[in-house]
């Protein structure tokens, strides 16, 4: 079974089954909670999350209404309604979720359900208002449960660990999903600083100090002139921290 949702500007998303094959047995709810139930329980498996965090905003009348009205155009007939899975994708115009009609086991048309819902997620979000140039943290930050919408995949990590030490490039409003394009690396080595150099050459290791030819952040790669050896040779270091990097001449940093 595979489910289909729409994102709507409101920021719900609207579950839209649509009906591309036919399923062994069909099935009848006496009331909305019974179908409801059954959305949710297929939401949650497509998207793989507690079917609590299915929230369904149901906007149409009673299901068993629908039927009864059904039933007095087809007396006596047997009525059944199929509740149809498709792919999940985006879809344009007026959606909802279609049941196909079958009378005395013949597909005989098809009646649309309007009903909103959100699927809520896991995600990296402000705890509080954050400052542009503010260092990131975990006084800063937290998971919550958001509507998956909200939370744009290539600009979005789960790992909080990678965004810890980062900086605000601009102001967050709390409970916003804390993506990318809203953070930059913290400058911690300035062009000019004088820095320790660890100096690897195989089994080798020696200490130097040297200045920093360029900004660099934790883990990056730099220019650094080693100025305690009288070659003055100009490496490429990693910073390990606050002015200490590594030059590795046997190899790779």
């Amino acid at each position: 079974m595979i489910l289909s949702l729409k994102f709507f500007r409101t920021g719900l998303i609207t579950l839209f089954l649509s009906f591309l094959s036919l399923s062994a047995h069909s099935k009848n709810w006496s009331n909305n909670d019974e179908l409801i139930k059954e959305i949710k329980m297929k939401v949650s498996q497509v998207y793989l999350v507690e079917e609590d965090d299915v929230l369904i905003d149901w906007k149409d009348e009673n299901i068993d209404k629908k039927i009864h009205d059904l039933q007095k155009f087809y007396p006596n007939k047997t009525l059944d309604l199929q509740l149809r899975d498709s792919t999940i994708k985006d879809l344009s115009g007026k959606t909802g979720i279609p049941l196909d009609v079958s009378i005395n086991g013949k597909q005989n048309r098809i009646i649309y359900l309007r009903c909103n819902i959100d699927v809520l997620k896991n995600a990296i979000v402000a705890r509080e208002d954050i400052k542009r140039g503010e260092d990131i943290g975990d006084h800063n930050i937290t998971f919550n449960k958001v509507p998956i919408q909200k939370i744009p995949k290539n600009l979005y990590s789960d790992d909080i660990e990678k965004i810890k030490g980062k900086i605000a490039i601009t102001n967050i409003k709390q409970n916003t999903v804390i993506t990318s394009n809203l953070l930059k690396e913290k400058i911690i080595v300035f062009k000019g600083n004088q820095v320790t150099i660890r100096i690897r050459n195989g089994d080798l290791i020696l200490t130097g100090v040297g200045e920093a030819l360029q900004d660099g952040y934790l883990g990056q790669n730099i220019s650094v002139k080693i100025i305690s050896f009288s070659s003055k040779r100009t490496v490429m270091v990693k910073i390990l921290e606050v002015g200490l990097v590594e030059a590795n001449l046997g190899g790779n940093n």
